[in-house]
């Protein structure tokens, strides 16, 4: 019998820490209301902590309530990610980021990921001068949101590495459903 896959709770709560800054508090408020009965106790108790490994179906009900309030897809998702990293960095996490290449961030990427979630390994497939591969497996869990989060986060890393023209493609997976993704991450 496989293990639940489950995700750091600290990600649950920047997230919605996250859709305040990005939506604005009423918006947070009527999100917070319409997540499940369990989530939002745990949430509103801050039962919800860093060192808590949560059910990974509560992530997916978080981005479930967030699309029902705004009507926003999975558009969002990635700006949350997008956000949530920069923000995350802060300013001096930004400098020190800014002095390191696009390819030592996605591979200190691959070495925490498994720090936000019990399941699922990152690995660099290739890097160029000014490519990147990244490839997600055994993902168990994840929906189009949480691959979004993810690829939103891709694009943050590129931009605090002070890269040029940084864009984010898809290859394969990342889809409802998959447990796996490949993108690439191309700049100038």
């Amino acid at each position: 019998m496989s293990e639940e896959p489950r995700f750091n709770g600290v990600m649950l709560v920047n997230r919605l820490d996250n859709l305040g800054m990005l939506r604005g508090r009423p918006v947070l408020d009527q999100v917070c209301r319409a997540l499940p009965r369990e989530v939002r106790h745990a949430y509103r108790d801050r039962r919800v902590v860093s060192q808590r490994w949560l059910p990974m179906p509560w992530l997916v009900e978080l981005h479930k309530s967030i699309e029902q309030v705004t009507g926003a897809g999975t558009d969002l998702s990635r700006q949350l990610g997008y956000f949530g990293t920069r923000r995350a960095f802060g300013k001096v996490g930004s400098v020190l980021a800014g002095l390191s290449s696009p390819i030592h961030l996605f591979r200190l990427a691959a070495k925490i990921f498994h720090t936000y979630y019990k399941h699922g390994s990152m690995v660099i497939v290739r890097s160029e001068s000014q490519m990147v591969v990244a490839r997600w497996d055994d993902c168990k869990g994840f929906d189009a949101h949480n691959w979004q989060v993810t690829f939103g986060s891709s694009e943050a890393l590129l931009e605090l590495a002070h890269a040029q023209g940084p864009h984010v493609q898809v290859t394969s997976g990342g889809g409802e459903g998959d447990r796996f993704a490949e993108i690439t991450a191309l700049w100038r």
